[in-house]
């Protein structure tokens, strides 16, 4: 018998690691504070999602995601076209 998590689309359970890793991992302040200046600026923000998953690309461990969500910020930063 399958659990309820196996049986959930591998999607939704993205979504929620995704939810999960920016309340865990990132430092929140900095990025409502980052949100912030582009929604005063008339900037549209880059896709969180997609640079969660750029983030976590190739790492391995939760130690590696902590070192590498300190450069979060920086790197929606750095999708910015202006």
């Amino acid at each position: 018998m399958q659990s309820r998590t196996q049986m959930q689309p591998p999607t939704c359970s993205r979504k929620r690691l995704s939810k999960r890793v920016l309340v865990v991992f990132v430092e929140i302040e900095a990025l409502e504070n980052f949100l912030a200046r582009l929604e005063f600026a008339q900037i549209e923000a880059p896709d969180i999602a997609l640079a969660l998953h750029q983030l976590c690309f190739g790492l391995r461990s939760f130690t590696e995601l902590e070192r590498a969500a300190l450069h979060f910020v920086p790197l929606l930063e750095q999708q910015i076209d202006c």
